[in-house]
């Protein structure tokens, strides 16, 4: 009987909607729970907008360093051949982001002794090459064409010819040393030694002799008459060079020894609009079965500090 009582409440109470009175709700209602969750609410906006503006600055400075990044090593690139490149970071660059190997460059690190004398801190950097090609290639009448030039039209003729000369090097598998002047020199077998590099040197001072032609003669139109007029003197010569960075303020990638000096005796020898040989170039153009490629000049040249060739 008692049970059936308290199951009878239990289902009447659970039946019905309990409402609080007037009075009750008003002592217990409040806005503090709206104005928390908007509280809350503007503190996640809040913060999102600072994550979000924060990761924006963080990969625009992320760009920046990148872009800077490519363009220094655009410019290592045109200094130094791929392997000195990667010797150069590899040996001196640290998690920082290069800045031994920036030390390295300008001998930062390095002291002077009591005669006022650098003193490196490391060795340098340097491969003697025993099979290489060099070219010097001068440009015939420059002197006199600049002298009655702008400044801009001596450039734009500078410019266009050694950007040609620059990309047929890229295909040629050439690599360009420098340019002094208005001399351009470059050289087969280093840094990856080749066994044609002869062969691979001719056939570049073909194509640049023939390049210069025609663009000599189409921006003659541009830089005024004599511009067809102007030449190109080319020598050749194959043997041994040491090569290596040559640090401090202007540090580059250069190559000495006497198969430099040579070079640049064949090409002052030379005559213009002609590829000019050592004897030492051509014997190997011929060993490699290419002696029909040449014509042997009638007589001997004097060359300074070397006699007669």
């Amino acid at each position: 009987m008692l049970s059936n009582s308290l199951r009878f409440i239990f289902v009447f109470f659970s039946r019905q909607s309990i409402y609080p009175s007037a009075r009750f709700e008003a002592v217990y209602d409040s806005d503090t729970p709206r104005v928390f969750a908007c509280v809350v609410a503007s503190t996640f906006v809040a913060m999102a907008l600072v994550f979000l503006i924060y990761d924006i600055f963080v990969q625009r400075r992320n760009d920046k360093i990148i872009e800077q990044a490519a363009r220094s090593n655009a410019i290592v690139s045109s200094f130094f051949p791929k392997i000195i490149r990667d010797r150069l970071i590899g040996e001196h660059a640290d998690v920082k982001g290069a800045t031994n190997l920036k030390a390295f460059m300008a001998n930062k690190h390095g002291s002077k002794s009591e005669l006022g004398v650098t003193k490196f801190d490391s060795k340098p950097l340097a491969d003697i090459f025993l099979e290489t090609t060099v070219i010097f290639a001068d440009i015939v009448g420059f002197t006199a064409w600049s002298s009655v030039r702008e400044p801009t039209q001596v450039f734009t003729l500078l410019e266009t010819v050694y950007a040609a000369f620059d990309e047929i090097a890229k295909q040629r598998g050439v690599f360009k040393v420098e340019t002094v002047g208005d001399c351009y020199v470059a050289v087969t077998g280093l840094p990856e030694a080749r066994k044609d590099h002869p062969l691979a040197m001719v056939r570049f001072a073909r194509d640049i002799m023939n390049k210069f032609q025609v663009l000599t003669n189409q921006l003659e139109v541009e830089l005024g008459p004599d511009t067809g007029g102007l030449g190109l003197r080319i020598g050749i010569h194959s043997g041994a060079v040491t090569a290596g960075v040559l640090r401090g303020e202007r540090a580059r990638f250069q190559l000495f020894g006497d198969t430099m000096n040579t070079t640049a005796r064949i090409e002052t020898t030379g005559t213009s609009n002609r590829i000019h040989l050592s004897q030492e170039s051509a014997d190997l153009v011929i060993k490699a079965g290419k002696g029909h490629w040449l014509l042997k000049r009638e007589e001997m040249v004097q060359a300074k500090g070397k006699g007669n060739l």
